[in-house]
C-alpha cells in the first residue's frame, strides 16, 4: 500500500512524517510518498501570522488537496490548526507526544548563561511569547521574527539578536541540542505556558477513508489523546487564533488532569491566568466555565 502524505516542505514538516510513518511501518506493510506543499504562511515570510489570518495559514492549501484527493493524509503540527474542523475532514492525534515547553536560543556571543538579561534583544513571532516575556520582571527589547527553524536560528546572528525563543519540539525533532550546547535554556511549561497542542503531530483525513483511519488507530495514546482535548476544547471556546495570546499547560494522571491557562486580551492590557482540576467525564463543561470566567475578566 502506497499512501501520499501531504505536508510543508520544511525539514521540520519532513522530520514529523519521517516520525509517523517509521511508527506505523512497525505494524503495517506500507509504503509513502511525500507531497510538499507551499502553504500561505509559507510564501509571505514577511507579514504577521495574526495579521495573515491567524493559524490557518499553514495548513488550508494541505487541507485542500486533501479534500481534492491529490494526497490521503495531511499531516501538521497541531498548534498550527485552529479548533475548526474542515467539513468532511478528521484529525487523529500521534501519540508520541514531544516535550511541550519553550526554550531560549542564545546568540553565540552568549553561549554559556542560563538566563535572559535585562535589556537582551529577543525575538519572536508569537503573540504569546510576546505577551509571556512582556511579563517577566526583567525588561526586553521585543522584535519580530518570522521563519521556519532554521532561517531563524540564522536570523539570530545575522539580525543582531540577543536570542530568540523556539519550541523545544523543533529542536528535538531536527536534532540540535548538540550543535546549540550551551546556548539553549529550557523555560518551565507551568510558568511559560505553551501554546495548546505544542509538541503534538496531528494527522488529518477524509472521514470516509476508513482504512486508514483504523491503521491511524495503532500510533494513538490515550494520554495524548486526553491532554490534547482539554488543549483544544480551550482553543475552541476561547475563540482566539494567532491574533489573542493564550497558553495552556495541562498534566494528566490516569482520568484526572489539572489544568493552567491564561488569555490576554487584544491591547494585552488585560489578561487572566486560571487553575483548574478536572477528569474525562467533565471537562468540557470544566472548560467552557472556567473559559467565560477568563473571557469575562478581559471583557472578551
Amino acid at each position: 500500500m502506497k499512501i501520499k502524505v501531504g505536508t510543508r516542505t520544511s525539514r521540520l514538516a519532513l522530520k514529523q512524517v519521517e516520525l509517523v510513518f517509521s511508527k506505523l511501518k512497525e505494524f503495517y506493510e506500507i509504503d509513502y510518498e511525500v507531497v510538499g506543499i507551499n502553504t500561505l504562511g509559507d510564501i509571505d515570510k514577511k507579514t504577521s501570522i495574526s495579521q495573515m489570518g491567524g493559524k490557518g495559514v499553514f495548513v488550508r492549501a494541505i487541507e485542500d488537496a486533501l479534500k481534492d484527493g491529490r494526497i490521503d493524509i495531511a499531516v501538521h503540527s497541531l498548534k498550527d490548526m485552529t479548533s475548526e474542523i474542515e467539513d468532511g475532514l478528521e484529525i487523529i492525534y500521534f501519540g508520541d507526544r514531544a516535550r511541550r515547553n519553550d526554550i531560549v536560543l542564545l546568540n553565540e556571543k552568549h553561549k554559556g548563561k542560563t538566563e535572559l538579561e535585562s535589556g537582551m534583544r529577543v525575538a519572536t513571532g508569537s503573540l504569546r511569547r510576546k505577551f509571556l516575556l512582556a511579563m517577566d520582571e526583567k525588561s526586553y527589547e521585543i522584535a519580530e521574527i518570522r521563519g521556519n527553524i532554521e532561517s531563524r536560528i540564522a536570523k539570530l546572528d545575522t539580525e543582531g539578536f540577543d536570542a530568540i525563543i523556539l519550541s523545544r519540539a523543533a529542536i528535538d525533532r531536527l536534532d540540535l541540542s548538540e550543535t546549540l550546547e550551551g546556548r539553549i535554556i529550557d523555560l518551565d511549561e507551568e510558568a511559560f505556558l505553551p501554546s495548546p497542542c505544542q509538541g503534538v503531530i496531528a494527522l488529518e483525513v477524509n472521514k470516509e477513508n476508513h482504512e486508514l483511519k483504523e491503521m491511524l488507530k495503532s500510533i494513538q495514546n490515550e494520554k495524548t489523546d486526553f491532554e490534547v482535548g482539554i488543549e483544544r476544547a480551550f482553543l475552541a471556546e476561547s475563540g482566539a487564533s494567532c491574533n489573542k495570546p493564550l497558553g495552556i499547560n495541562v498534566v494528566s494522571e490516569g482520568n484526572k488532569a489539572q489544568v493552567k491557562a491564561f488569555m490576554a486580551s487584544d491591547d494585552l492590557k488585560r489578561y487572566r491566568f486560571i487553575n483548574f482540576d478536572t477528569d474525562k467525564e467533565n471537562y468540557l463543561a470544566d472548560v467552557k466555565k472556567n473559559t467565560e470566567v477568563i473571557k469575562g475578566d478581559i471583557d472578551v
